[in-house]
């Protein structure tokens, strides 16, 4: 701190002294003095600067991405059917397809929140092509965002639903794009997974046994 106070104040006073003489102009001399004086605090702004939600990812952008997810009924429905997962492992519980996706994820979060949150967004992305399928649309070869707007409008996925895993969709591509995503902000996204994924696929069941 001493350092970059002695700097500051040398640039500054060669700044003034430069400028006292009568032909004093802004010219490349000034503009050198000037950065002189800035020049030891740029490290430490930079570093302190960080734009909110794309560089990381904390727990009120997780919040903020999911609250309509959270919101939806047939997530709040679907909320109470996985929360026993976690004791039905612990007993040995032989548990559904569904369930062990979200157990091995959940897994993968306590140690890489990044890959844990990518992860979630491709099984859910899967869930969402494999129920096109079921309803007769094209899954394959097309963007998750305009098979999703298909689906809204087919009245597959409700409105609330859709908008919902438009928002969890725009976090995971952040997460995979290099946002650092904190271990909270990770929570508390598999928390919503969880009974996102278990909606979707009992979307897809009664899909099955229309047929």
């Amino acid at each position: 701190m001493k350092v970059k106070l002695v700097i500051t104040v040398l640039a500054i006073v060669g700044l003034a002294a430069h400028s006292i003489w009568p032909e004093f102009k802004v010219d490349p001399v000034s503009l050198v003095f000037a950065l002189l004086a800035l020049l030891p605090w740029l490290n430490t702004v930079i570093k302190s600067m960080e734009i909110p939600g794309v560089l990381k990812i904390e727990l009120q952008d997780a919040k903020a991405a999911t609250r309509k997810l959270v919101e939806s009924a047939r997530i709040k429905n679907a909320t109470a059917r996985v929360q026993g997962v976690s004791s039905m492992t612990a007993v040995g519980e032989v548990l559904d397809a569904t369930a062990r996706v979200v157990v091995r994820i959940n897994q993968v979060g306590a140690t890489d929140p990044n890959l844990a949150l990518v992860a979630a967004g491709i099984e859910v992305e899967k869930a969402l092509r494999e129920l096109a399928e079921e309803v007769g649309l094209e899954g394959m070869g097309r963007p998750v965002g305009q098979l999703l707007h298909q689906l809204e409008a087919a009245k597959v996925v409700p409105q609330d639903m859709a908008s919902g895993l438009r928002d969890l969709f725009a976090l995971r591509n952040r997460a995979a794009h290099g946002a650092e995503v904190s271990q909270a902000a990770a929570v508390w996204v598999l928390g919503v997974f969880g009974p996102t994924l278990e909606c979707l696929s009992e979307l897809i069941r009664g899909r099955t046994h229309r047929k």
